[in-house]
């Protein structure tokens, strides 16, 4: 029992490190934009090319925890973690943090795709949903606390300071790692080479099931970054409002999936999961449209930026666990390769998003709607296409 409890305490280190890091960095695109005098969409990069790289590298880790078994490549990622976050500490030009956001991005690819791959492994089917569910909570956790955390950071010692922070937290979760974390992959497929690689995917791709529930994911997640990358430039440099601030009133995103999460693994079991996943695509899709209104009816205050954001993660909360479960126990001999695709798409078309805001920034909210208005659209789309779709065969 108590071997079980590091173990779960470990997984949760290692699936919270990612977002935390990521969400640290938001309060800072302002300052980073002006001490390294750069353009609004070259800071943007340091944020959208760390969610690509992510995208990229769940991949290829989801893949090779499939072949060679989660811990070893589990351990690589994180210690390619805290090289880059290295680099980023001593980066005195946007090329050189780029880098190290670059590589940083690549180690942070590997911890929710191996954890959710582990809790597979340990937990089965049955229970999948209820534990991506929990997985979930430190998950949505470092994006509430990083960028109360980062906005603090910054406004005392400069942007650099959050760096400084994440590495010592990708240290100290390498060694819970190494102490903590047995193999839990233990039927493996060897000498597949990549045929075999293409082949899982060829599977994945072809079933509607889990492309549709991966696109719910994606286009999701999409909606969240078009809201967060935008409102930090609109409080702090429109509004004029501290970094501090963005930080304290951005807890209510996080909040709001926090609870659409725990609500989706008490009632998953009696609801089902692909009612909710529609559910919930229904009600973000719904209050987007109010946040359209909202904000064209009066002015523009920080309230009105960022918390129908809440009643919107709230709505993703109920869905995105359950889309989630059902796309990776889709072939239970591809886990970690479906992980790993499923993460690739979301966090790309996240980047993409997040990209396309800082490209078409105006100092007005209007990309920020018109991206959320289509992810959220696109997710319930998806969302009831995957959940009418019939439950794959499985594979010989």
């Amino acid at each position: 029992m108590k071997r079980r409890r590091l173990f779960w305490t470990t997984l949760v280190a290692i699936t919270l490190l990612g977002p935390l890091t990521l969400h640290l960095f938001l309060p800072a695109l302002p300052a980073v934009q002006r001490d390294l005098a750069v353009s609004t969409a070259l800071a943007q990069a340091a944020l959208s090319l760390a969610i690509a790289t992510m995208a990229a590298t769940t991949v290829v880790y989801g893949s090779l925890s499939d072949r060679f078994g989660r811990r070893p490549v589990l351990l690589g990622g994180l210690a390619l973690f805290t090289v880059g976050m290295g680099i980023s500490v001593v980066a005195t030009d946007i090329v050189t943090l780029l880098i190290g956001r670059i590589v940083q991005a690549a180690g942070a690819g590997c911890g929710i795709v191996i954890a959710r791959a582990m809790v597979r492994d340990v937990f089965g089917d049955a229970n999948l949903a209820k534990y991506i569910s929990y997985l979930t909570v430190p998950y949505v956790l470092g994006p509430m606390l990083a960028p109360i955390l980062g906005g603090l950071l910054i406004d005392a010692h400069g942007w650099r300071a959050m760096f400084v922070v994440s590495l010592a937290t990708g240290i100290g979760v390498l060694i819970l790692a190494v102490f903590c974390l047995s193999e839990t992959h233990l039927e493996r497929r060897r000498g597949q080479g990549f045929a075999g690689l293409v082949a899982g995917y060829s599977i994945l791709i072809r079933s509607r099931r889990f492309t549709a529930l991966t696109l719910q994911t994606a286009f999701s997640t999409g909606a969240f970054y078009a809201l967060i990358s935008s409102a930090s430039f609109l409080v702090n440099d429109v509004l004029g409002e501290p970094t501090a601030t963005f930080g304290l009133y951005f807890m209510t995103l996080p909040i709001g999936y926090l609870l659409g999460n725990l609500i989706s693994g008490r009632i998953g079991g009696r609801v089902g999961p692909e009612r909710l996943v529609v559910i919930g695509s229904m009600i973000a899709f719904v209050v987007v449209c109010l946040h359209v209104w909202l904000l064209f009816d009066g002015p523009m205050s920080v309230a009105s930026l960022i918390i129908p954001g809440a009643l919107m993660t709230f709505g993703q909360g109920l869905s995105m666990p359950n889309a989630q479960a059902i796309a990776i126990a889709s072939e239970p001999h591809l886990t970690g390769t479906a992980s790993g695709l499923l993460v690739f798409v979301q966090m790309g078309i996240g980047a993409v998003f997040a990209q396309l805001v800082g490209i078409f920034a105006d100092k007005t909210f209007l990309p920020m709607l018109t991206l959320m208005l289509i992810g959220t659209a696109l997710a319930l789309v998806v969302a009831i296409i995957g959940a009418g779709a019939r439950r794959p065969q499985p594979s010989t």
